[in-house]
């Protein structure tokens, strides 16, 4: 069964060190796997299915496994491909770009610095919210100084009008009225 990778491989005319060279390791590893020293991760499974351009599930069986025993791997697996697909789909538009007229890139070049512009705006447009936020901030706490101060001068007044005055301190009130004793 371990034999599996190694006719894969020699069947589609990919050497040892081509696929080592895809795969970014060394063609020692390669050759582990395709004697059955060890196995590939999950990440190199997905990587495998993509230079092959077949499915996970078959790449795993080229080492004796029936079907994707972990979530982690078919997870991986699946990482993998989406980034795969992700730099196939950035190269293809680098591609496109390329290929472009200088009346189209002149049209996308537009389009970036009206994108630019946007966010400009937008950047202006919250920095503007934030002074405004801040001013007010400001004027709150004036405010509140102001509510404090008025605050505290009415206690004050209150205490006087309820503090004795002098004359109330000196005679008792019931001494005006003449029923002192």
């Amino acid at each position: 069964m371990d034999k599996n990778l190694k006719r894969f491989r020699t069947e589609r005319g990919i050497s040892q060190k081509e696929l080592a060279r895809y795969l970014n390791i060394s063609p020692s590893l390669i050759s582990k796997w395709e004697n059955g020293v060890t196995v590939p991760s999950g990440d190199y499974i997905t990587r495998i299915s993509s230079y092959f351009n077949v499915d996970c599930q078959t790449v795993y069986d080229l080492f004796g496994n029936k079907r994707i025993d972990k979530v982690e791997d078919s997870i991986d697996c699946l990482e993998s491909k989406l980034k795969s697909n992700l730099e196939d789909i950035r190269l293809t538009l680098s591609e496109e770009i390329e290929t472009m007229s200088e009346q189209q890139k002149a049209v996308l070049d537009e389009q970036e610095l009206l994108i630019s512009s946007l966010s400009d705006a937008a950047q202006k447009y919250y920095r503007d919210c934030i002074f405004k936020i801040k001013r007010l901030k400001t004027f709150m706490i004036i405010c509140l100084t102001g509510l404090i101060i008025a605050l505290l001068a009415f206690i004050v007044l209150m205490v006087i009008d309820l503090a004795p005055s002098k004359t109330e301190a000196v005679y008792p009130s019931n001494y005006r009225q003449g029923t002192y004793e």
